[in-house]
């Protein structure tokens, strides 16, 4: 597989992926990166498939930078550049309030940073730095179920992990819930929060949100974290689409699977396209719902003041509800 991107003057930046064995065992992958060379010149070189993290590593870390206190005595985040003008993307939580750090890119400059905005219902945080950092390369796919990806420490070395669950996996943090993330097979151990969860061709497919200690890795998906990250960048906050319901996930002894609605807000937009409490909703546009998280996941592919169709189970008969979602912040 080939991925090619103009770079102008008759050249191209090259991503290439190449299986070279029909054994299971001895499968290998030939990787080669190359910038702004004709593509007759790329010469592929063979690197075992359980060091692929290690070939591309060098690569991503360049787009990645560590967050620091003020003080310079404490490892607060990982972040990586989303523009070649000093935006970076982290960890809100670990910033722990702060709206001024210290940033050591990978190029070895250290220089101050601002808040720019932070999302709590995401963990999605941007800063601003006077340094010139690269932007890192974002996956045009989303992960998958059972793909292979490396965790990558700005500061250290990368592990790789299994990601065991798409986006539709919550996870509760003080006692909030985050949703609509990735799930790994691991714990985040002393990665910190903010860090890039790569492919194996050094794409960002997400960053990892702060969770309690042992829990799984938690990875806000790049797309969802891109999208943010440009509001917050263009406003300071970030508006989520709403419904105006509250819901859980069905259990055993409901009508149907997908996202059990509790209430539903007086004049919401939930409301007004006619959804009822004990409502199912089992479709978003199309698009089947499988618990609360996923609920919440499908509704952020959507934007503030679309029209949505939903389906929803209502005791043995499946009702169409036409919704026009609202807005609000994380505190609204």
């Amino acid at each position: 597989m080939v991925n090619t991107l103009s770079a102008g003057g008759g050249a191209l930046l090259v991503a290439a992926v190449w299986l070279v064995s029909s054994s299971s065992s001895n499968v290998q992958i030939v990787t080669q990166r190359v910038a702004a060379v004709p593509i007759e010149s790329v010469a592929p070189r063979v690197t075992p498939a359980d060091q692929w993290s290690d070939e591309v590593t060098l690569a991503a870390r360049r787009s990645t930078a560590v967050v620091r206190s003020e003080e310079g005595t404490a490892t607060l985040a990982g972040a990586i550049a989303v523009r070649d003008d000093g935006y970076l993307l982290t960890s809100g939580r670990a910033l722990g309030g702060r709206t001024s750090v210290l940033v050591h890119t990978a190029g070895g400059v250290v220089t101050t940073a601002s808040l720019v905005g932070y999302d709590p219902e995401t963990d999605v945080s941007v800063l601003k730095t006077d340094a010139v950092i690269a932007p890192a390369l974002m996956a045009a796919e989303p992960a998958d179920e059972g793909d292979v990806v490396a965790l990558l420490d700005p500061d250290g070395d990368s592990r790789r992990q299994l990601v065991v669950n798409l986006a539709s996996a919550s996870v509760a943090i003080d006692g909030d819930h985050l949703v609509g993330l990735l799930a790994l097979d691991g714990s985040i151990g002393d990665l910190p929060p903010g860090s890039p969860v790569i492919d194996h061709t050094g794409a960002v497919v997400g960053i990892i949100t702060a969770t309690e200690e042992g829990a799984p890795v938690a990875v806000v998906p790049i797309d969802l974290a891109s999208h943010i990250a440009a509001e917050l960048i263009a406003e300071g906050t970030f508006d989520h689409p709403r419904i105006g319901v509250t819901a859980r996930d069905t259990l055993g002894d409901d009508a149907a699977s997908g996202s059990y609605v509790t209430s539903v807000g007086i004049d919401s937009p939930a409301e007004r396209g006619g959804m009822l409490e004990d409502d199912v909703i089992v479709e978003i546009e199309g698009e089947s719902v499988e618990s609360m998280a996923h609920m919440v996941a499908v509704l952020r592919t959507h934007e503030p003041g679309e029209w949505v169709d939903i389906l929803v189970q209502r005791d043995s008969a499946l009702v169409s509800c036409r919704v026009e979602l609202g807005a609000g912040t994380a505190e609204g």
